[in-house]
């Protein structure tokens, strides 16, 4: 005979568990923001004060559970900086938040705060950015001049050391994806790229937050998705430099699926 009771038991418990497990990573998120120093330059408004902040985060990490709370550990805090305090260059780009490695803190200029696409958009890309870490100890961009004409410029990234560097990354892991990045190794430490005249480029940093919020979620951001649109096109189509740079882009896709977001448990 069948024990209805007994199955009952064992169904009214695996709906508890069932019911339990997604609360429980919610309050991990909680618990691990609650923690996290936030810092608001200027007057608290409806839309920018630290409990209406932290409620925000939360439902983004929420959002987004492919991300480890490891992804977390290089940030210490999180400041909204105002419009008129914000110095940030922005040559090579129109995101307007940062991780800065100098105090770990994740920077976000207090407008992005007014939307939450914006600001969803402006954390998910500097999260990105501090799994780097401080990896760079010096970063300087060289002029190449030819008589009175300047033809380009060398973009000169020198690593941190290991001994004291704080990065998600291997060493290895790092230096596959600066390489990804199209930065030439000059030396074990030093790294380079050619910019063509008055061209921008992407710097790693950059490239790692967009590539970072794109990956999670492709309509966040559209810095890159034209960058990406070549895997759009069939193979056959394609001339040998556009093969190039589809292999760049699905090595790069690689590098987040097998080491970004496979490193470390997920949110579920």
């Amino acid at each position: 005979s069948v024990d209805i009771n007994h199955h009952a038991k064992d169904a009214s418990y695996l709906e508890s568990e069932l019911i339990n497990v997604p609360s429980h990573d919610y309050k991990k998120i909680q618990d691990r923001i609650s923690n996290m120093p936030v810092t608001i330059d200027g007057e608290q408004s409806p839309h920018v004060n630290e409990e209406n902040i932290r409620e925000v985060i939360v439902t983004i990490l929420w959002s987004h559970q492919d991300i480890p709370l490891t992804h977390l550990d290089t940030i210490s805090g999180l400041t909204c900086v105002r419009e008129e305090e914000w110095s940030r260059d922005q040559r090579w780009d129109n995101v307007f938040s940062f991780y800065d490695p100098e105090d770990g803190q994740v920077k976000i200029r207090q407008d992005r705060f007014g939307d939450y696409k914006n600001l969803e958009v402006a954390f998910l890309i500097a999260v990105g950015q501090s799994l780097l870490g401080n990896y760079a100890a010096e970063k300087t961009v060289e002029s190449i001049s030819h008589e009175d004409f300047i033809p380009g410029r060398i973009f000169h990234l020198i690593l941190t050391k290991k001994t004291s560097r704080i990065c998600y990354f291997t060493d290895a892991e790092l230096q596959s994806f600066l390489i990804l990045a199209r930065m030439i190794p000059k030396s074990g430490s030093h790294f380079t790229r050619l910019i063509n005249g008055i061209e921008g480029f992407t710097p790693p940093g950059l490239l790692m937050g967009i590539i970072y919020a794109w990956y999670l979620d492709n309509r966040l951001a559209s810095h890159i998705e034209y960058k990406m649109s070549v895997l759009k096109i069939r193979q056959t189509d394609l001339i040998p430099e556009q093969m190039k740079t589809r292999d760049r882009r699905e090595s790069l896709i690689s590098f987040f699926r097998e080491i970004v977001f496979r490193k470390g448990s997920t949110l579920m």
